[in-house]
């Protein structure tokens, strides 16, 4: 789906409503699992992956299970290049793992040269935003330091209108990831992309697979997905996942 024309002057902040109501998504799209759709978009692409680590204490077990995205990415991209802050991260995946196209630098300093030295398809971007402290000011040093050497970011976020948080919400509770400081809707990260000086080109709502690390149940979990897969045609906008193609340089 692309974003809807009428409301691109909100995301502009050329017009203001106290109380809009926007049409987000349409039925027609077909249901995609995220890493299917993701591989799907980067196919045979030349990419940088931002925050390519995860969480260090998941990679051997996300590795197990086919769920560590880099190690996907890699499977499916023309040349895929992970960028990571966390050093420890990078040291392991270097030294135990023998992945060698891998660094540690914080993509919103010093440009770097290899970076630079190439032209990229996308800088792909998951589950990065609700991690960072200001994902507007992110964005903008993203597009500062390297507009000149991609035209597209993919950038994965949580749904905040997800029906699995809505399933907590009616028993009081909250289910996160304690390193989370956000959720996302479609309006507020097209808010921030537009603040940053870039443009929505297409997003998606998109589920993820359950966690098979949970051994009790497993089979209920794993014939769950394709129960999801009837009740999200029918109400798409309470998936798991946002996905969204970003054009680095804005739309005039």
């Amino acid at each position: 789906m692309k974003p809807d024309s009428t409301i691109l002057a909100y995301l502009r902040g050329e017009k203001f409503s106290n109380g809009t109501s926007i049409h987000i998504y349409s039925r027609k799209e077909v249901f995609k699992e995220k890493f299917q759709l993701i591989e799907e978009i980067v196919c045979n692409k030349k990419i940088i992956h931002i925050g390519c680590c995860d969480h260090l204490p998941l990679i051997d077990l996300k590795m197990r299970h086919h769920t560590w995205l880099h190690a996907r990415l890699c499977e499916w991209c023309q040349k895929c290049i992970g960028i990571d802050i966390n050093r420890n991260g990078i040291d392991y995946l270097k030294n135990s793992k023998g992945y060698d196209d891998v660094f540690c630098a914080d993509i919103t300093n010093t440009p770097e040269k290899f970076i630079l030295e190439e032209n990229w398809d996308y800088f792909v971007l998951g589950d990065i935003l609700e991690h960072v402290d200001n994902p507007c000011d992110f964005l903008k040093k993203i597009c500062e330091n390297y507009s000149q050497c991609v035209d597209k970011l993919l950038i994965s976020v949580p749904n905040a209108l997800s029906g699995f948080n809505i399933f907590y919400a009616l028993f009081n509770r909250e289910y996160v990831n304690t390193d989370h400081r956000y959720n996302f809707t479609i309006y507020s990260l097209s808010k921030i992309v537009y603040q940053a000086g870039m443009t929505v080109d297409r997003y998606w709502f998109c589920q993820s697979k359950p966690n098979y690390q949970i051994t009790l149940g497993q089979k209920i979990l794993k014939n769950s997905f394709y129960l999801q897969k009837i009740f999200f045609r029918l109400f798409p906008t309470l998936q798991h996942s946002l996905i969204m193609i970003v054009k680095v340089k804005e739309d005039k």
